[in-house]
């Protein structure tokens, strides 16, 4: 009797880290990158529900035109001036992001700094 109950007890225990396990792995799978709309420019960037592309203003490197589009539709979501704060040269070169950023809604994150709204930034 006392067999059948530790056997019992056993596999409960390996059903529920099995359960756990596949949970785990399933939920850490990376993000895919979904297809990019027509509208979306090539060197646009996917951030996560949105795409990004950002380019220079005329010859400062350090002033950006972004624009943000829906990831699905592909439909200008919004357009503003960001500037980079932070350490060298911000990461964007030619309209492309070579790091992935961060995006809180209104900086782009990046390992040395951030583009910032030029709107909240006093000139």
């Amino acid at each position: 009797m006392n067999r059948n109950r530790m056997i019992l007890g056993c596999l409960v225990v390996s059903l529920v880290l099995a359960a756990y396990l596949l949970k785990e792995w399933l939920s850490t799978g990376e993000l895919k990158v979904p297809t990019r709309p027509h509208e979306v420019p090539l060197s646009a960037t996917w951030i996560g529900e949105e795409w990004v592309n950002c380019n220079e203003i005329g010859n400062s490197p350090m002033e950006f035109t972004c624009k943000f589009y829906d990831d699905v539709s592909g439909k200008e979501l919004q357009e503003g001036r960001f500037v980079w704060r932070g350490r060298g040269d911000p990461p964007v070169r030619a309209g492309v992001l070579l790091e992935q950023p961060g995006w809180d809604g209104t900086a782009l994150s990046f390992a040395g700094g951030q583009l910032v709204s030029a709107i909240e930034q006093p000139e």
